[in-house]
């Protein structure tokens, strides 16, 4: 069903667009004066739970799942891994399970990103998407897909990789800007890179409430959720070749997450139009740190 395929590559571009790493040579363009992020290595897992289902008509009874993430930096670069299981039940008394699993890798450079996705839904074949984007000294970025081979998407300029995506928003906060909009890309898609716009919000008092809640669970690392925070509303639309051509289209999905400086995202609300999903942080762990010497 095409729920899935929505569900599923929303949810993994999410999560890959707020992960925070330091910044190199190649994100010359950031200013961060002295409020540089200081990150951290780390493993998180979240719980997904239905809000609200908004189309009347539609045919889903409940949504449920978990997703369990880490990310480690280290001197090359910087590698993040998702793994989730997603369950849908339905009116008729039906229900599915969807799997996936994503790995990518963000050479420091910001010459070579990465990626290795697999996704099965329900009793269909195993779908793989894999493949590498590279930039070259003009700042033109070249697609070439492992598998499927038969893909190709045309170079663009200015398009930017999860983690210099992730570092654009902590630098538009230092520099008190409230948006912006790019083409973005982390291979989760075979229609190549969509196009992404961000609203950074003004302090709430929602990362109080989610430390409240992680007091006593023995699973989270409460220091972890110590850093400057900021709510952020991503809005995410169809390829940017499409978007491009056509104009004014819907976004494929919205959605507003509680992001900590130190790179931990404690909290997503994902909103695909006919739904709306939570995804809590039930587990954090701090990771070993790179070598202090990279950052």
């Amino acid at each position: 069903m095409l729920i899935y395929k929505k569900i599923i590559q929303a949810t993994v571009m999410a999560c890959l667009c707020l992960v925070l790493t330091g910044v190199s040579p190649a994100f010359a363009f950031l200013d961060f004066g002295s409020s540089k992020p200081e990150l951290v290595n780390h493993r998180a897992v979240y719980e997904f739970d239905l809000v609200e289902v908004k189309d009347k008509t539609s045919q889903i009874a409940d949504i449920s799942g978990f997703m369990k993430f880490t990310w480690d930096g280290d001197c090359e670069g910087w590698s993040s891994t998702q793994n989730y299981e997603m369950r849908y039940y339905f009116i008729n008394g039906q229900k599915s399970k969807y799997l996936s699993n994503m790995a990518s890798w963000e050479a420091r450079d910001g010459r070579l990103y990465r990626f290795d996705m697999e996704t099965k839904p329900g009793s269909s074949d195993t779908k793989v998407l894999k493949g590498m984007a590279t930039r070259d000294e003009d700042g033109k970025v070249e697609f070439s897909y492992i598998e499927p081979k038969d893909i190709e998407i045309d170079g663009i300029d200015k398009v930017y990789f999860p983690t210099e995506h992730s570092l654009m928003i902590w630098d538009a906060v230092g520099q008190d800007k409230k948006y912006f909009s790019n083409p973005f890309f982390d291979g989760s898609d075979e229609d190549g890179p969509a196009t992404a716009s961000v609203f950074i919000l003004p302090d709430t008092k929602k990362a109080d409430i989610i430390k409240s809640r992680a007091n006593g669970n023995e699973k989270i690392d409460g220091s972890l959720l110590e850093a400057d925070v900021r709510e952020v509303r991503f809005t995410f639309f169809p390829s940017f070749k499409e978007t491009k051509t056509s104009g004014d289209v819907q976004s494929t999905y919205e959605m507003n997450a509680i992001m900590l400086k130190n790179g931990v995202v404690s909290k997503m609300e994902i909103d695909y139009h006919d739904f709306i999903l939570d995804a809590n942080l039930v587990e954090l762990e701090k990771l070993p740190e790179a070598d202090e010497n990279c950052r």
